[in-house]
């Protein structure tokens, strides 16, 4: 799936038809695109960055160790600053406790820990990687986003919310199911 087909399915959701999107990776003008597509070029990314947030989930879960090459900074009273991953969405842990001193702050990651084992969600996913499911979640997240842009329909809005939450809570049960798999099974 490419940009051009996920901002076609948030148009389609909201019965809106298809827009060209010519070369959306270097556009030049805005003003030449239609409202449609400066919309979903602008809520793109806030769409992607709510689905991750949504839930931790397994298929976007990194692991990384800090080390020294991602060292900014440690100071006398034992912290360290760390470089923030460019990929890092959702930190979920560190070192394996969740609740250890841990900040993130702008670009940095703060923390007593030295180079430190972190998990975390990426903050974007390969729109060629995804499955249907998850690629629909996005969309109508994008078109919850640029609705509000486009006109006033709040029972268009509804119907949207009510199928996103249905498809979050089929990903989640999947996810789990998925997860506990791989603990049974190997």
């Amino acid at each position: 799936m490419t940009k051009k087909d996920l901002f076609n399915l948030a148009l389609s959701y909201l019965d809106i038809e298809e827009k060209e999107f010519n070369d959306i990776e270097n556009i030049v003008d805005y003003n030449s695109l239609s409202k449609e597509e400066r919309a979903c070029l602008r809520m793109y990314n806030t769409s992607m960055l709510n689905f991750l947030a949504s839930y931790p989930w397994s298929f976007a879960k990194k692991i990384k160790k800090l080390n020294s090459d991602d060292l900014v900074n440690n100071d006398t009273t034992n912290h360290f600053c760390y470089k923030k991953p460019d990929d890092l969405g959702t930190l979920l842990k560190v070192e394996n406790q969740r609740n250890f001193y841990v900040k993130v702050i702008g670009t940095r990651i703060y923390t007593f820990i030295e180079n430190p084992l972190i998990e975390y969600t990426v903050n974007e996913l390969d729109l060629n990687e995804i499955d249907d499911l998850v690629a629909s979640a996005i969309a109508i997240n994008l078109a919850l986003l640029i609705s509000p842009m486009l006109f006033d329909d709040v029972k268009k809005q509804q119907t949207l919310q009510y199928s996103l939450a249905g498809i979050i809570d089929t990903l989640r049960t999947r996810d789990i199911t998925e997860d506990m798999g791989d603990c049974l099974y190997g």
